[in-house]
């Protein structure tokens, strides 16, 4: 079965296969010029220096494991595997740019989001996300504004989440100090929030599980514009947070 229509989970994976990930991640480095790598986040491509193939496949097993007690028995394919990272005092105060990961009207694709480092810090950046919007706003990649086509989109937003009444900014914030894995149906529209706690780094690693009896189109390719730059991040060992 690979119905995977508004699907949202929060898991805990294994500690084994966390701490095989978590010994290479990314960390910002410098806050770049004018202090913009202390944006909400920042993106790090897995190249061979982090996550290799091999345990990218040992987590596509385990994530397709987790699936199955959720009811879709689909089999999966793992892609587009890469960091998303945010700094210690991190100055952004609002929440990133309302957005989805795929644009294709019906599902099949699932974003998975391992949050790895001191995700029990204060302040450490999450993701919000707004249940039962896969259909909003359909053919659109960015809510930039609140404005024109996107006028009182955050109360439509609001509206279709099914745990809230009303409109405004609701939504569900995932929960990295209790939950280290978040997947959901890559349509549903999200956004960072920022990072505020003073020591630790945000660090998560994310990827597409593509259901193979769902949808077959190739993953979107990933826009290097908003990439960091090798040389502005490091590689850390987090598994002593495992």
């Amino acid at each position: 079965m690979a119905n995977a229509n508004g699907f949202i989970h929060q898991c805990n994976l294994s500690k084994e296969l966390r701490r095989k990930i978590a010994q290479s991640s990314p960390v910002i480095i410098g806050t770049g010029k004018s202090g913009h790598n202390r944006n909400v986040r920042h993106i790090v491509l897995n190249i061979a220096q982090l996550t290799s193939d091999a345990i990218l496949e040992e987590l596509r097993i385990e994530l397709q494991e987790e699936l199955k007690r959720r009811g879709i028995t689909a089999s999966t394919e793992l892609s587009n595997a890469e960091w998303v990272v945010a700094a210690p005092n991190n100055r952004a105060r609002g929440g990133g740019v309302k957005h989805r990961d795929v644009k294709n009207r019906q599902p099949g694709y699932l974003t998975v989001i391992l949050f790895l480092g001191d995700r029990e810090s204060d302040g450490y950046g999450t993701v919000k996300i707004w249940r039962n919007s896969q259909t909003f706003m359909e053919g659109h990649a960015f809510i930039p504004n609140d404005k024109g086509i996107f006028k009182n989109s955050k109360q439509k937003l609001g509206r279709l989440d099914e745990a809230e009444k009303g409109g405004g900014e609701r939504g569900l914030d995932f929960c990295p100090e209790k939950f280290n894995c978040a997947i959901f149906d890559s349509r549903l529209w999200h956004q960072s929030l920022p990072h505020s706690s003073p020591l630790a780094h945000r660090v998560s690693l994310t990827c597409f599980l593509t259901l193979k009896e769902g949808i077959l189109q190739a993953p979107p390719p990933p826009n290097t514009t908003y990439y960091l730059q090798e040389s502005e991040w490091g590689v850390v060992d987090f598994s002593n947070y495992i």
